[in-house]
């Protein structure tokens, strides 16, 4: 057997003889005079001056020492059972060594260490990528929230989800006690009058409601409707009660006696809902912004569309008039007619039609609660800054305090938390609610419920 240099040195690579003798140096004894500890971490197998077995060790050593988790926990276990596998074979080469001084490493075993050098150093670069994986994932953990509300805080896009099923929730209730209840206006009253009348107590008012109500059952006095409450509503009054027949009968008792609210208050009435249809593309010609507020107008559109008379209580273009005074020379717009008969309404959606100046155009719903609506105090949606009750936000900022007197460069939305204005068209928030509108417009009875 041809004889080969130390063991860790390439097949045919000049051999090393110690400094202190000329003798070939024996298999498994250090090259260089540098002690163990001094081995380098990193393997370098074109490196000639190395202990092959110290080097093997320290490798083994700091696999061992990774934390590592999941399906690498297997990789890790199998790397190190093949390095203990090749030094338990240089403990052994040593041993032999030992009782067989000056032996020489074999060619061919020479080859197979140089061969699973270079698959530890295959591993090792593999250890130093999955070293750095976990450095990041590491950094990563230390930049998370140690606290446990912060850990259970919900995303921004999930909040707004949240608030959006609330805000249904309240919807589908509110039109549920609204069965159960009758509005009272006091919009035909002067300020002098409305703030009296708003002055009184809430026991007051009830009082003399329920009288009013007793007036219409003299025969029968046990049968009249029980208010069971009265809210004070900004342009009126809200009476409750507890059944939803007294409510609708309630409601019918301005027919036979149109003065009932008169008599407990001058000028209290009946609120009345109305119903708007919205036509497109209507010739400002026909009927421009000027002509919408003249009664002889709303009159002769009654009677070209065979409505009852009174039954169209005004017309409004669609668009604001900030709106249209960028766009002055438009020669068709929109326009909402509104009407106090929901049937009506029913006919104009469902087949007639409006007819303006002898032109037919389609109509369609005009729902104002399905357009997104969003508070400038608080800056929620689903009502607006005059009937807010929360303190104010900023905006931009999110702090507390008004949008106008902001001077932070920040942008932090009160709604989401991201970085952006409360009024960001991409906001989670805005997007849930506009989603929300979408799903209830879908949803809702035609043509109206």
């Amino acid at each position: 057997m041809a004889p080969s240099g130390p063991r860790g040195a390439k097949p045919g690579s000049k051999t090393s003889s110690s400094p202190a003798s000329g003798t070939q140096a024996r298999a498994g004894t250090p090259i260089t005079t540098e002690p163990e500890t001094a081995a380098a971490t990193n393997i370098d197998i074109d490196n000639e001056s190395f202990n092959i077995n110290a080097a093997l060790r320290n490798v083994r050593s700091k696999i061992a020492s990774m934390r590592t988790a999941g399906a690498n926990i297997a990789i890790q276990h199998s790397v190190i059972a093949a390095l203990d596998s090749i030094i338990t074979k240089f403990d052994e080469s040593d041993e032999s060594e030992r009782k067989e001084p000056g032996s020489i490493v074999a060619g061919n075993e020479c080859a197979d260490v140089h061969e699973a050098l270079a698959g530890i150093h295959d591993i090792q670069t593999s250890i130093g990528v999955l070293e750095k994986k976990y450095e990041n994932i590491e950094s990563k953990l230390a930049e998370t929230p140690r606290l446990f509300a912060d850990v259970v805080k919900p995303s921004p896009t999930k909040n707004a989800k949240i608030e959006t099923h609330r805000r249904q929730q309240r919807a589908a209730l509110h039109q549920e006690r609204a069965k159960y209840g009758v509005v009272l206006t006091t919009k035909d009253m002067d300020t002098f009058t409305r703030k009296e009348f708003m002055a009184l107590s809430a026991k007051a008012i009830r009082e003399r409601c329920q009288e009013a109500i007793n007036n219409q059952y003299k025969g029968t006095p046990e049968d009249a409707p029980r208010i069971l409450g009265v809210a004070k509503l900004s342009n009126g009054i809200r009476i409750h009660f507890g059944d939803e027949i007294w409510a609708d009968e309630v409601r019918e008792l301005h027919i036979y006696t149109p003065d009932i609210w008169n008599t407990v208050f001058k000028d209290l009435k009946l609120h009345k809902p109305i119903y708007g249809i919205v036509v497109h593309g209507v010739a400002v010609a026909d009927l421009s912004v000027e002509k919408m507020s003249d009664p002889d107008t709303i009159r002769h559109l009654e009677e070209k569309n065979y409505i009852q008379a009174g039954t169209i209580t005004k017309i409004t273009p669609l668009r604001s008039r900030k709106k249209r005074e960028l766009n002055d020379t438009k020669l068709h717009h929109s326009i909402i007619v509104y009407m106090n008969n929901k049937p009506a309404t029913h006919r104009c959606v469902e087949s007639i039609g409006f007819t303006i100046e002898h032109e037919h155009h389609n109509a369609e719903l005009f729902v104002p609660k399905f357009q997104i609506m969003q508070c400038f105090n608080c800056y929620g949606y689903g009502h607006r800054a005059a009937n807010c009750k929360r303190k104010s936000r900023c905006g931009k900022c999110g702090e507390n305090h008004n949008t106008r007197d902001c001077k932070n460069n920040n942008r932090h939305c009160c709604q989401c938390k991201g970085k952006h204005e409360a009024w960001h068209p991409q906001c989670p928030a805005r997007i849930a609610e506009k989603s929300r509108m979408n799903e209830s417009w879908e949803n809702i009875p035609y043509p109206f419920s």
